[in-house]
């Protein structure tokens, strides 16, 4: 699960050797279980474009269709198959699950 802390987006705007941008900077907490059952609690920094500020409060999660399937080299030299994010997005755990509710599917 993903939480948005409530402290104030730092704004970020610019230039740089690839062109313009414009984004925010907000902190996250972020809890994770592993299949031992202990529970990890992390704190990151995460971007969003204007417009697209996440709200506190709100549980996130990471957009599945931001997740692929690629191919990585193992120790051994063997090629896998993992699966890999993309450019991540979050999206609140409210909308998914409205949109993925039989009702919605159903009218699609």
């Amino acid at each position: 699960m993903i939480e948005v802390l409530n402290i104030p987006p730092r704004h970020l705007k610019g230039t740089n050797d690839k062109g313009n941008y414009d984004f925010y900077i907000q902190k996250a907490r972020i809890k994770s279980v592993d299949r031992d059952g202990i529970e990890t609690t992390d704190v990151i920094e995460i971007q969003s474009n204007p417009g697209e500020v996440y709200e506190p409060g709100d549980d996130y999660l990471i957009d599945p269709t931001c997740v692929y399937v690629g191919n990585v080299q193992g120790r051994d030299g063997r090629n896998r198959k993992r699966p890999m994010l993309g450019q991540l997005r979050l999206v609140r755990l409210a909308d998914l699950v409205a949109r993925n509710s039989k009702p919605a599917l159903k009218a699609a």
